[in-house]
């Protein structure tokens, strides 16, 4: 019985993984990847551009725009890293 109980735990944990690794799977080639690398750390430089020379005066507009901007950039290196485009998995179609 145990043995029974410790390969359905094992079968469990397998299917996880596969299920996990495919909804990950890469759907975007190398020159994709490569430009969404150099988008995500253009909007992270921004974001921390926009952080060193804040205006002080307009803090909220200035720091939601901070926020988004990295935000933005760090999903876009995850993209170019994983090899996963988030409008691709959806079935639309991109250029790169």
């Amino acid at each position: 019985m145990e043995e029974v109980v410790a390969s359905l735990s094992e079968f469990w944990l397998f299917r996880r993984v596969v299920m996990s690794m495919k909804r990950f799977q890469c759907n975007i080639g190398k020159g994709g990847r490569i430009l969404r690398v150099v988008v995500g750390l253009v909007l992270l430089f921004d974001a921390w551009l926009l952080w060193k020379f804040q205006m002080p005066e307009n803090w909220w507009w200035s720091f939601a725009l901070q926020a988004l901007l990295a935000l933005m950039g760090a999903f876009s290196i995850f993209e170019g890293v994983v090899g996963w485009c988030a409008v691709r998995a959806l079935g639309i179609r991109t250029r790169f």
